[in-house]
């Protein structure tokens, strides 16, 4: 019988674009702009420039576009400068019942070997369909939660086996890709206790390690045969793992379908406070000068890491996007949250730190999940006002909402021409599968 990692080597190798379901390519060219979109308004984010800037300065074959640039790369720093790009942010989707951000992980990597090998807008599709269903598919099976990142962790694996696809890897390749993909998984939440630009660095190092794990499958390097299940494997050093639920549907039903396009620009773990916040505030006309205390209460994995003080002096947009004090402070005052309430000087307003310093966070000892459920009440002039969310709902945005959000992100971009290369690509991304060389999706228009 075939090994499990081989059997998830043979599904990559063997679907073709014209199996998979409309539904599911619409679906993906969604996820698709919508990462694009939120690292082009990334690219002026700190950490994005000094990251391309040394990958340009370390030089090699012009093999994929560093993306808000006229500028190659090879195509594994092309991978690593454009993921920090895609991260910087944390405005990119979110599978939630995984908890991964498959999409800035698959994209740079598989869109750097895409570019490097002429591959078809169709080929891609298929790529990316597969390697984003393979992230989700590990997060969704995970056992254990032991403080790993697991979007890095798990997202080598799906970016090496997408990538080997593209290469036109055979199914023992891409079973190689995966062993090679074993010693570079890595990645864990500290840079996000300590709010650090790291945190944006590690999806990218992921999406140059799958790059380079195809690579070297390419080359013809063997590696583990079992990198995922074997006893060193990275279910049982790194996860724990119920293959039934990473097998369940394979081939079948693709969970790209139920990753999460963000409403707003900070870690998910703080969304459905805002949510519920938001709502209370607009139900029962509350102002900053009527509410007297905010309550909260969280699951420990996201009071973990959204629940710590907010104290923004060290890396004001990090702090930002990752307190959900200071999320409730913002949506208390401007009854929203968008790009400009991470931005400095916003995150070192004084107003919202007063404010901030309101919200009392709580853990749910009895919670079973890492973002839900989550409760927040309001005490406004001797009333509580209070919601609760059990699951995630709603939150799922329509194809014209990821427009206007990609629209809104290429007008927040840093680069000039930002916002004319912004309908050319959402004019491309929609017809990918049209297009017979993905080099045609960046080239400059006008």
């Amino acid at each position: 019988m075939a090994t499990l990692s081989a059997q998830l080597a043979e599904h990559v190798h063997h679907m073709r674009f014209d199996q998979l379901p409309s539904d599911v390519i619409e679906r993906a060219k969604l996820t698709l702009l919508d990462t694009l979109a939120v690292a082009w308004a990334g690219l002026g984010a700190s950490g994005s420039g000094p990251v391309r800037q040394l990958a340009v300065a370390l030089g090699g074959r012009p093999d994929a576009t560093a993306w808000g640039t006229a500028q190659r790369l090879p195509a594994a720093e092309a991978a690593f400068a454009n993921g920090v790009a895609a991260a910087a942010l944390d405005y990119d989707a979110l599978h939630v019942a995984g908890t991964v951000h498959a999409d800035i992980v698959a994209v740079p990597a598989l869109l750097a070997v895409a570019e490097q090998v002429h591959a078809s807008g169709e080929e891609f599709l298929a790529s990316y369909v597969l390697a984003q269903d393979l992230i989700c598919r590990l997060g969704l099976s995970v056992t254990r939660y032991d403080g790993w990142f697991n979007t890095s962790v798990l997202g080598v694996f799906g970016a090496a086996a997408g990538a080997a696809r593209l290469l036109g890897l055979g199914s023992e390749a891409i079973t190689h890709a995966l062993g090679l993909a074993l010693p570079q998984a890595g990645g864990t939440q500290q840079p996000m206790l300590e709010q650090s630009q790291t945190k944006r660095l590690q999806s990218a190092f992921a999406a140059r390690a799958g790059v380079t794990a195809a690579l070297l499958a390419a080359q013809g390097l063997n590696a583990p045969a079992q990198a995922l299940e074997g006893d060193y494997g990275l279910f049982n050093k790194y996860t724990g793992n119920n293959a039934a639920v990473l097998l369940q549907g394979l081939g079948s039903y693709w969970t790209g379908q139920d990753i999460t396009i963000k409403r707003y620009p900070n870690c998910g773990c703080s969304h459905a406070a805002l949510d519920l916040t938001l709502a209370l505030i607009e139900q029962h006309g509350l102002t900053p000068n009527t509410v007297d205390t905010i309550e909260v209460t969280l699951p420990a994995f996201s009071q973990r890491l959204v629940g710590a003080p907010f104290v923004p002096a060290g890396n004001p947009q990090v702090s930002a996007q990752f307190s959900v004090r200071y999320a409730l402070a913002v949506a208390l005052r401007d009854r929203q949250f968008g790009l400009p309430h991470i931005e400095a000087d916003a995150a070192l307003d004084p107003a919202i730190a007063a404010l901030a310093a309101k919200v009392r966070v709580n853990t749910d000892p009895h919670a079973q999940g890492r973002m839900y459920p989550v409760s927040v009440t309001l005490g406004a002039q001797g009333q509580r006002y209070s919601r609760r969310a059990e699951a995630a709902s709603a939150s799922v945005i329509d194809k014209q909402q990821v427009l206007d959000k990609a629209r809104a992100c290429f007008a927040y971009a840093s680069a000039p021409d930002s916002v004319a290369t912004g309908e050319g690509l959402i004019e491309r991304v929609l017809t990918l599968e049209t297009l017979s060389d993905i080099r045609q999706l960046l080239a400059p228009t006008g």
